[in-house]
C-alpha cells in the first residue's frame, strides 16, 4: 500500500508485494532440520526433514561432524527433498568430505524428483534403498 501511495503506481505496488512475499516464503522454507544422532552398532543416522535448496545449504552442511562421526553414516531423506542443484551439490560436498576422511556414507529415502536432480548433475549416490 505504501508503494502505491508513494509512487502513485499500482503496478509497482503489486511488484513490491510479490517480491516481499517471495522473500518471506524463502525465509520460511529455508528451515531444514536434522534429527540426530541415532547410533546403531558403529553407524550414525542423520534423519533430514524439510527442503534442501539454495537457502538451506549452509545449515545442512553445518549439521555434519565428519571428524567425530563413526566409520559409517546414513543420511535419511525420507522426510526431505532436494529442490535444486545447489542442494544436490551440497550433498555431493558432504559425500566427498566423508570419502576423503575414509568414511562410508549411505543415502536412503531419496524421492524420484531428488533422484532426477542427482542424475542430472551426475553425482554418484551410495544408496541403501
Amino acid at each position: 500500500m505504501t508503494v502505491v501511495v508513494a509512487k502513485g503506481d499500482l503496478a509497482k505496488g503489486v511488484l513490491a508485494g510479490i517480491v516481499i512475499s517471495a522473500l518471506n516464503f524463502g525465509w520460511k522454507m529455508a528451515g531444514i532440520h536434522v534429527a540426530f544422532p541415532e547410533h546403531q552398532e558403529g553407524t550414525k543416522i542423520y534423519k533430514l526433514s524439510g527442503p534442501l535448496f539454495f537457502a538451506s545449504v549452509a545449515s545442512f552442511i553445518d549439521f555434519f561432524d565428519v571428524t567425530g562421526d563413526p566409520e559409517h553414516i546414513i543420511i535419511d531423506f525420507k522426510q526431505s527433498h532436494a529442490w535444486d542443484h545447489s542442494g544436490v551439490e551440497a550433498l555431493g560436498k558432504i559425500l566427498r568430505t566423508y570419502e576423503e576422511a575414509g568414511k562410508r556414507v549411505t543415502i536412503i529415502g531419496l524421492n524420484e524428483a531428488s533422484e532426477g536432480l542427482v542424475a542430472q548433475i551426475g553425482l554418484a549416490i551410495p544408496s541403501g534403498q
